[in-house]
């Protein structure tokens, strides 16, 4: 537990000083809206999307992979992305007169975040699973991850050319 805060607790603080340095990078009149910030948050939902993705095609189900999501998914991206301004950024722009430029602001945030989470974990998708040896002579690949369903754990006989032989071998009726 206390390496896991300290974990979030770097990442969150490389987060949060390389999202200051973007938005010190990118001048403020550079367009009508937040740039920065909205750039900040489709990256950051974009490198959200890859990480998970990533981390349950190579990295088996362990206390590793949790410390890897501390640091950089809940410490690092939680650091750099931020809610409170995009929420803050869309009122001030409608409090200045600006109320369908902060509408769109905000949705296409939203609208481009999520898009932009989907093609992280796509990306992320194609990593090559990698596969451990689970004590028993057998081989598992630690999880698969798509969009369509949540993340399920590849049963152990799954070879290596990804065909999956439980169902004609094991499970009903064969023997190996």
């Amino acid at each position: 537990m206390i390496v896991n805060m300290l974990l979030v607790f770097c990442g969150g603080m490389c987060g949060v000083l390389a999202r200051f340095g973007i938005t010190q990078a990118i001048p403020t009149h550079a367009a009508p809206f937040p740039l920065a910030t909205g750039l900040i948050n489709i990256c950051g939902a974009f490198l959200l999307g890859l990480l998970v993705a990533i981390l349950a095609r190579a990295v088996p189900d362990t206390v590793r992979r949790a410390r890897w999501r501390a640091c950089l998914g809940t410490g690092f991206l939680g650091g750099f992305t931020t809610y409170s301004a995009l929420t803050v950024d869309s009122m001030m722009l409608s409090q200045a007169g600006h109320p369908v430029l902060a509408l769109w602001y905000y949705t296409l945030s939203v609208i481009l975040g999520t898009f932009a989470a989907w093609a992280g974990v796509s990306i992320g998708g194609q990593y090559p699973r990698m596969e451990y040896p689970s004590g028993d002579g057998t081989r598992f690949a630690p999880m698969t991850y798509s969009i369509a369903h949540r993340p399920t754990t590849c049963p152990p006989s799954l070879s290596k050319d990804g065909d999956d032989d439980t169902d004609s071998e094991r499970g009903r009726g064969g023997e190996r």
